[in-house]
């Protein structure tokens, strides 16, 4: 587990623990960025949590840093939604978009 890694598990599923932290360090060294985005991949829904907190708020003042890893973010979305049940418990294939709500209104 590297430093950003073991930032990320302080704390439980309620707290973004040192997650603001994290920001500080990887504003000052941007190269790091890229063990925010791989700690989202972690087994550890705290550590994934965080570092997806992490990697908003760094967006938010960075937007370009998450250039390199669209493809692989929105592959590993797609790859999670399709194998059915979401991460807090609902089934992707009952969500319902504003299309379908749109097609039901017509």
């Amino acid at each position: 587990m590297n430093k950003i890694q073991n930032l990320l598990k302080v704390g439980d599923l309620r707290t973004t623990g040192k997650s603001d932290e994290v920001v500080k360090l990887v504003l000052s060294k941007p190269p790091i960025f890229k063990e925010v985005v791989n700690a989202i991949f972690t087994d550890d829904p705290g550590i994934r949590m965080r570092a997806s907190d992490a990697a908003e708020k760094i967006s938010q003042i960075h937007p370009e840093w998450l250039n390199p890893y669209k493809k692989l973010l929105l592959d590993k979305i797609v790859k999670s939604t399709a194998r059915g049940p979401m991460a807090h418990g609902t089934d992707a294939s009952k969500v319902k978009t504003d299309n379908d709500r749109a097609q039901k209104s017509i």
